[in-house]
């Protein structure tokens, strides 16, 4: 029989479900995300729960957890206690202590202690702790704190309470008054379920028209999120609903186009890229200017052609095509021909970025940084009504590029006249819905161009061959590429690094991707593993405990978004110098530039010795150690394998069996389905 596992988290969502069974995905404090099944009765997603499980293998879909025992642990009104109490209403007084406060007095504490407050006198507290409670009880009685206790104790955290409040300015109070869900409409990050629950605390009626909307909007948005697709077929939503969707078209909560259902800003992003590129082309200069350097490479000759006489050009090629080259040489080419205009040159990640500023010398920036990306406000400093004054364009790694940034980045160049987007079109798709490179390359709207000779014949030409072998679903020898032929274990990884080490590779030059965040062999648990690995004396350094995450100087990190006040982007990859333990402060070295971390910006970060392939994208690294296994059979699939082995320059190390790799890379992920190729056709 096999061992019994216990352990703790919360329902994610559930996958099936009938009469008899269910499967689950359960985010598990010690395992991450995993699948379970077996019977579960009614589910709560608010609440915390104890699971005794144990293992089983699906032939399709790998690791599974087989359901023994289910019980409730947590309830949901003493985890908005604790969040309340360790929010900025009370500075000082974080979880720890909150969590010692609800403990102390139980789940009904706030009104206990606005009833009673000389209680927190018999609190076992430092004396500075009990007048941060009464400073910040007595705040309460204004009427903004009494708004901001409100969106505290509804599960809103700070980030979203600045994001509301630089929404709604001067009107804040009145907005949620009229349809609390109005938040979640208007500012992102704002879920359904912390929407539901300050409409709880308003106590807006269960059967309430606001509610019902609010939950068909977030169906259609989480059908989007999981699909990859920027609409829902009308077909698809069930009759008895249909005065309920009548009435979020009414309100401009969601739009109708040709029997596709959209939300508002999936709709305007694909109505604003097929407005603003068909302006682009219709004012082409068609110039030619013959006296520009004749290339070896005929199609390097037509992609120059493509680019001075203005408009749009795409250009796919794969790793070793030259692709950071060609910017170099349109980018030289344009500052010749017109001297006069601006040219900017961009990237969607950190690490892309600094890519082309290494290797060319030119000074390129994220999209979010060109954009002037505010956390806070949960938008950008140029936009339609505040635009860049840009007339050329280079965009890197496009294939990571989302309909709604690229809509954004659109509107504000209005005067724009080249436009040249690159990148390599067999990669994984953005994490939003949608496909805009595909889709691109589907259409006849602009030029398009292929790169296909490769000029990488020495070191990593190995790794272009699998690469190739990859897409054409072709066995592979793997004469030159490691592979270990067995089920990758999470010892597997450990003693190869320390293998690497030995021989005198650079720890800074190794990087371990992994498909996924769960499992024993996931990124979450081999960070915890690797620590000891590549900072072995972390336990003889400053540390800061975050949540799960233990920091120690020396540690590597990710960055998980971008902080444009900090110039640290989504994929930024930095190292630990230093910790105030006091203050709760990092210091990171990200490149050769010192960023000094607060306290509420330690959320953003991760431990990076292993990341996620989504997370690699965009980035090339010398040493690439790849996890294949069987655990994360329903995230392999053709152009994630793809995407990790190309983040290889130098060598690769697969960990995991040929057979699975075989298998595998015949398995193509479902298109993704968007209204734009048929918006680009009718324009054309």
């Amino acid at each position: 029989m096999n061992e019994i596992i216990t352990t703790e988290g919360y329902f994610v969502r559930c996958l099936f479900s009938n009469i008899n069974y269910a499967v689950y995905h359960f985010d598990s404090e010690d395992l991450g995300l995993i699948t379970i099944t077996g019977y579960f009765g009614d589910i709560d997603y608010d609440l915390t729960y104890r699971l005794e499980i144990n293992e089983k293998y699906h032939q399709k879909y790998g690791l599974q957890y087989n359901l023994v025992k289910l019980t409730k642990i947590f309830d949901a009104s003493k985890k908005q206690a604790i969040a309340f109490f360790s929010s900025s209403l009370f500075p000082g007084i974080g979880k720890k202590l909150a969590t010692k406060i609800v403990d102390e007095l139980g789940d009904d504490v706030l009104n206990l202690l606005l009833n009673k407050p000389e209680l927190i006198n018999d609190l076992d507290l430092k004396d500075k702790y009990k007048d941060i409670l009464k400073e910040g009880l007595l705040n309460l009685e204004d009427e903004d704190q009494q708004l901001r206790a409100l969106l505290f104790n509804s599960g809103f955290n700070d980030n979203d309470l600045r994001s509301c409040l630089h929404k709604y300015p001067h009107n804040l109070k009145e907005v949620i008054a009229q349809n609390p869900f109005t938040l979640m409409y208007q500012i992102e990050g704002i879920s359904l379920k912390k929407a539901t629950r300050l409409a709880d605390a308003l106590n807006l009626e269960a059967d309430s028209l606001l509610r019902k909307e609010a939950a068909l909007y977030d169906a259609i948005q989480n059908n989007n999120f999981h699909t990859g697709n920027t609409y829902l077929q009308k077909n698809k939503l069930n009759a008895d609903i249909i005065d309920i969707y009548d009435s979020c078209l009414e309100k401009g909560y969601l739009v109708e186009n040709a029997d596709k259902i959209y939300l508002c800003r999936e709709y305007e992003a694909e109505r604003d890229i097929c407005l603003y590129l068909k302006k682009l082309q219709d004012n082409r200069d068609n110039i030619n200017i013959e006296e520009i350097d004749e290339d070896d490479n005929q199609i390097i000759n037509e992609i120059k052609d493509s680019y001075l006489k203005g408009g749009a050009l795409l250009i796919s090629g794969g790793p070793g095509t030259g692709k950071t080259t060609l910017i170099n040489k349109l980018y030289k080419l344009h500052q010749n021909i017109f001297p006069k205009e601006t040219i900017k040159v961009v990237a969607p990640t950190g690490r892309a970025a600094k890519r082309i500023n290494e290797l060319n010398g030119i000074d390129a920036s994220t999209i979010h940084s060109l954009l002037a990306y505010n956390m806070n406000a949960e938008g950008f400093k140029y936009n339609e009504d505040n635009p860049l004054l840009i007339e050329a364009l280079i965009i890197d790694e496009f294939s990571m590029v989302d309909n709604c940034l690229f809509a954004d980045l659109l509107r504000a160049c209005p005067q724009l006249k080249r436009l040249c987007m690159l990148g390599d079109a067999n990669q994984l798709p953005p994490i939003r819905p949608g496909f805009l490179m595909q889709d691109l390359l589907n259409s006849n709207f602009i030029d398009i161009f292929y790169l296909t000779k490769n000029y990488r014949q020495a070191e990593g030409s190995e790794i272009i061959a699998l690469a190739d072998a990859t897409l054409e679903g072709k066995a592979f020898n793997f004469k030159d590429i490691y592979i270990s032929n067995k089920e990758a274990q999470a010892s597997d990884v450990i003693n190869l690094c320390h293998k690497l080490l030995n021989e005198g590779v650079d720890a800074d030059d190794i990087q371990i991707i992994a498909p996924m965040y769960a499992h024993d062999i996931g990124v979450d648990n081999l960070n915890i593993q690797l620590k000891e690995v590549f900072n072995p004396d972390y336990d003889m350094r400053q540390s800061l405990k975050r949540g799960k995450n233990i920091f120690s100087t020396g540690d590597k990190v990710l960055q998980l978004r971008n902080l444009n006040d900090l110039q640290v982007y989504n994929g930024d990859i930095g190292y630990i110098t230093d910790i105030n333990i006091k203050q709760k402060e990092l210091l990171i070295d990200f490149d050769g530039n010192l960023i000094p971390y607060k306290s509420e910006n330690l959320d953003d970060l991760k431990h990076a010795y292993a990341i996620t392939v989504h997370k690699a994208q965009g980035n090339e690294y010398q040493h690439v150690i790849f996890v294949l296994s069987q655990k994360h059979y329903s995230m392999l699939e053709k152009r994630l394998i793809y995407t990790a082995i190309t983040r290889a320059k130098k060598n690769l190390y697969i960990l995991g069996r040929v057979d699975l790799f075989s298998e595998r890379i015949h398995q193509q992920a479902a298109l993704r389905k968007s209204g734009l190729v048929e918006r680009f056709n009718v324009s054309a």
